[in-house]
């Protein structure tokens, strides 16, 4: 299977992605020559959220079963991004911060003076049936390889952790036997 991206984001993000009010995500980085499905893992913190009809997400407990929080819960096609900047044109920023659902202050918290990049959300799949972590596998550097090789080669590993937050990996799903 192809390589795709894995990212965690907080839940009140996921409920306005899967709203359809916010149409870019905000990284610190994207990756180069890159185009395919970005995963979307929900992190485990409030609000907990579910998915009530269609489209809409709505509060829920802690235990509650069907909560999206600590899975991946959806995917969209990664093919456009935008350069962003505390400091860029107002007209742009005001558009901008609306379509990434943040204000200006937590657009400023986050990228603390330097560029940012705002993925363009496509395609958005929601899964209905959430995925867990264990469904993913991470590339791993050999590292061994670069200094015998003079090339880099890559095994894949069963994912035991999210990335971190503004980080993304490259994972592929498991083959279904």
């Amino acid at each position: 299977m192809n390589k795709e991206l894995l990212i965690s984001i907080h839940p009140q993000h996921a409920v306005n992605i899967l709203n359809g009010k916010k149409t870019l995500e905000l990284r610190k980085s994207v990756p180069k020559d890159y185009v395919g499905w970005v995963n979307v893992y929900v992190t485990k913190g409030k609000p907990y959220i579910r998915k009530l009809g269609d489209n809409y997400f709505t509060e829920c407990s802690k235990v509650d079963v069907y909560k999206l929080n600590g899975k991946v819960a959806f995917r969209f096609w990664f093919d456009e991004f935008e350069y962003i900047a505390e400091f860029s044109a107002r007209e742009m920023l005001i558009n901008v911060l609306d379509r990434l659902s943040i204000t200006k202050k937590e657009l400023k918290n986050y990228l603390k003076g330097k560029y940012g990049y705002a993925w363009h959300i496509k395609q958005l799949e929601i899964f209905d049936k959430p995925k867990g972590l264990s469904e993913f596998q991470t590339r791993k550097l050999i590292k061994e390889t670069l200094y015998w090789y003079g090339e880099s080669k890559y095994y894949f590993e069963t994912l035991k952790k999210p990335p971190q937050r503004s980080v993304w990996v490259y994972t592929k799903e498991l083959e279904n036997e």
